[in-house]
């Protein structure tokens, strides 16, 4: 077309004005023909190119998608564009050249899934037509741990407790190479009880020491070849568990039990949460026992202290007594604190006054209903505390008791008065998780607190001081403080870390000194 124009042009330079007009004429008509010609050439239709071809297999669970287009796209465009079955959430994200475009899936693709990728039609940022695509593939499997199951069938979340001699089941994704497996409990080699299928397996925990234990997963294969997923780990709290039936209380529930040797063995004692003990008038020790969740029976039931009072306000929760001395219903008029004189009490034809008054479970929780205190839960988790010395016996003489360490059940046991101290409930000695040590300020009072004419015993309930804390067969020191009279006590390490009360029964001595 150029050439044509040029040789037009150099012609009429040497032709008649005439003809020059006719040849001036041709070039405009053949300018036109062309820009019409330039004008009506088809646009290149566009193209997209995904990094999976159609039908592949064994597609990576982590897999992201990248689209390839051949001019620049709008990010909006893509979107609307894009489809995924089944559907997974993801997002996409346009590359700096606008011409790539990757998706990332939110969580993994799940195992040997079939998936239809489609991109319809849609108009690229040049105006080219962009037709509408679809690909296919298969993902592949990654053999893992989906769960670990409790003796009852449920999956253990980090940290949960389990039960001294119960056994485990390791739940697989896939039909595992048995023999491939490789697991250990604590870095020595756990076995496994392959059950039917090979997707499961048994693990007893029968011999291994109570505490913290980690269950790993090394390495393996499924019955494919499929290497499993290395890493997994789970954190677990081997103790002894109280399988007693209890039921839960909105608040704290504080019984005042007795102690004096008929009362022994008293019922209900292994399910409080914690036991405080403290000498009384004459020298007798009595104990407020805490419930979050209560058991079927609780007692025998006695009259209240001054320390009781102090301890209710602590733990924001209500006292259960038979009654009070006339010092002690002065204090508790001059201060109230919530009190049940009138729950449902019963007496049992088993024992002789005074100590046959006790209260069932039910009792406390429907007497609860009355909703004096606002709800409550005590705090209780796992100690995370340093090595330490050795603490596997102790006593306190002021309660007339010394404690033994069991390794095997991780709890300790304990005699008072040459009596080994146990749960009628249950009909078995009493597992301790942890004894504190409580020291602090003891006065005995004016006031009479008994028909003996024994005097009242008072304690500092907020001032702080020292402490002594067993746990697991070992002993440390630290502190105590009440910070202030309505919130629990506070209990710190020499180093000043706080110690846990754990999930268990807690006795705390109160002594003087």
């Amino acid at each position: 077309m150029r050439a044509a124009l040029s040789l037009l042009t150099s012609l009429s330079a040497r032709v008649h004005p005439r003809v020059y007009a006719l040849v001036a004429g041709a070039a405009v008509l053949l300018t036109a023909l062309g820009a019409a010609y330039v004008v009506a050439q088809p646009k290149q239709e566009a193209a997209v190119q995904l990094n999976l071809k159609d039908g592949s297999a064994e597609v990576p669970l982590d897999q992201r998608l990248v689209f390839s287009f051949s001019h620049p796209v709008k990010l909006f465009d893509v979107n609307t564009a894009f489809h995924i079955l089944p559907p997974i959430d993801g997002t996409m994200a346009l590359g700096s050249d606008s011409q790539n475009s990757t998706f990332t899936p939110a969580l993994p693709w799940a195992d040997l899934t079939d998936y239809r990728v489609s991109i319809d039609s849609f108009t690229d940022s040049g105006g080219h037509g962009m037709p509408a695509h679809s690909w296919r593939f298969r993902t592949t499997i990654l053999p893992r741990v989906l769960a670990v199951l409790n003796a009852a069938g449920a999956p253990l979340a980090q940290g949960a407790d389990v039960a001294i001699g119960s056994s485990l089941t390791v739940v697989f994704n896939a039909a595992m190479d048995t023999a491939a497996v490789h697991m250990t409990i604590n870095q020595k080699p756990a076995g496994l009880d392959w059950l039917a299928g090979s997707k499961s397996a048994r693990l007893a925990t029968a011999g291994i020491p109570a505490g913290l234990f980690s269950l790993a997963l090394m390495d393996g294969r499924d019955q494919a070849g499929h290497p499993a997923a290395g890493g997994y780990h789970i954190d677990l709290n081997l103790h002894y568990v109280n399988d007693e039936k209890t039921v839960p209380l909105k608040y704290p529930a504080l019984v005042q039990i007795d102690n004096v040797p008929s009362a022994r063995d008293q019922s209900g004692l292994q399910s409080a949460d914690v036991v405080f003990e403290y000498q009384t008038e004459g020298g007798i020790t009595r104990f407020t026992a805490l419930f979050s969740n209560a058991p079927a029976n609780v007692g025998p039931v006695r009259s209240g202290r001054y320390i009781s009072f102090k301890l209710v306000r602590h733990y924001r929760g209500a006292l259960y007594l038979s009654g009070l001395s006339i010092p002690s219903t002065r204090r508790l008029n001059a201060d109230p604190v919530p009190v049940y004189f009138d729950a449902p009490y019963y007496r049992t034809r088993d024992r002789l006054a005074p100590e046959n008054l006790y209260i069932t479970g039910d009792g406390l929780q429907q007497s609860e209903q009355r909703g004096k205190p606002s709800a409550y839960t005590l705090s209780l988790a796992e100690p995370r505390l340093p090595a330490a010395s050795m603490g596997t016996e102790l006593s306190v003489p002021e309660h007339y008791s010394t404690y033994s360490y069991d390794p095997s059940s991780g709890t300790y046991s304990k005699t008072e008065e040459n009596h080994l101290m146990g749960d009628a409930l249950m009909s078995q000695p009493l597992h301790i998780a942890m004894v504190v040590v409580v020291h602090t300020r003891e006065v005995v009072t004016n006031e009479i607190e008994d028909v003996d004419g024994a005097h009242a015993r008072d304690f500092e309930t907020e001032a702080g001081g020292r402490a002594e804390f067993y746990y697991r067969g070992q002993t440390m020191s630290g502190t105590w403080s009440g910070t202030d009279r309505t919130n629990p006590w506070v209990f710190k390490l020499a180093t000043g870390e706080v110690v846990a009360l754990p999930a268990g029964l807690t006795w705390i001595d109160v002594v003087g000194g």
